[in-house]
């Protein structure tokens, strides 16, 4: 039951303001999103009223909000233009206007952990992405707007190209280790050999190896010591995120280039070695 308590004086609220607060506490509602029961929410100077009106929900459910809701915030930090179609300004490169409910252009800075709704991390879940994953694009993907405007059709498909990079980046670890370095300002360059003469003989003779294995029992054995070694890898990778070294995950990154380039050649000779 809603109720309305007055904290000033006591002063009659019209019909038509009441509506005006409980259109406002609803959008509100549906931007908490996981909100408890018994919040208490206070409206300040957005009702053209004199006084102050607190709402409390108490022990009522409340219908989740649109599907897409969700998503209208937290995917870029820059301000993007006003709407397209309505001029409203109420947003910050958000998907769907907040006032006219119309996707809108794809923003220029998003952030892959923001946009799809995970924590920055190292260590993610990859459940958890998967689930958001499937979410978002059940709310982006373009045949949820075949009926729409041109302009809509045209940033669905951008939007979704772009939700499908930013899972393809976070599910790899390498990728997501290489992207939580961009986003430091720690990229590796293009290129980079920096490693000692041990590091690149040790590569060397792995793929030497590899050349010459020519039966799948054999191959099965490579491959299993070459993922062993990725997860010690990958466990240097995560101990250094989690303690902010970027310089020794940085190191780490690069060699787990090279250990996932081998991976690559790995499954080109097992399909070579089936095709005998």
């Amino acid at each position: 039951m809603l109720v309305l308590k007055q904290q000033t004086a006591v002063r009659s609220v019209t019909s038509e303001s009441l509506l005006l607060v409980m259109s406002l506490t609803s959008r509100m509602l549906g931007r908490a999103n996981s909100r408890s029961l018994s919040a208490i929410l206070f409206v300040h100077k957005s009702v053209p009223l004199p006084n102050i009106i607190s709402c409390t929900f108490a022990n009522k459910v409340i219908n989740s909000p649109p599907f897409h809701s969700q998503f209208r915030a937290l995917a870029s930090s820059d301000s993007g233009p006003s709407c397209w179609k309505c001029g409203a300004k109420e947003r910050r490169s958000f998907f769907f206007c907040q006032q006219c409910d119309a996707l809108q252009e794809p923003g220029s800075n998003y952030n892959y952990f923001k946009l799809l709704g995970v924590n920055q991390t190292f260590d993610i879940d990859n459940q958890e992405l998967s689930k958001k994953f499937r979410h978002l694009q059940s709310v982006l993907h373009p045949d949820k707007f075949s009926n729409a405007s041109e302009s809509e059709q045209s940033y669905s498909a951008d939007l979704s190209s772009l939700v499908n990079k930013a899972f393809r980046t976070l599910l790899d670890p390498l990728e997501r280790g290489l992207y939580l370095l961009s986003l430091a300002g720690h990229e590796i360059p293009e290129g980079n050999t920096s490693f000692n003469k041990a590091f690149l003989l040790e590569i060397m003779e792995l793929n030497e190896e590899l050349e010459s294995i020519s039966s799948i029992s054999e191959l099965k054995e490579f491959q299993t010591r070459n993922k062993m070694t990725v997860e010690i890898i990958l466990r240097k990778v995560s101990d250094a995120f989690g303690s902010g070294d970027y310089t020794s995950a940085k190191a780490a990154l690069m060699e787990m280039k090279y250990y996932a380039t081998l991976d690559g050649k790995i499954r080109e000779k097992e399909m070579s070695i089936e095709t005998l």
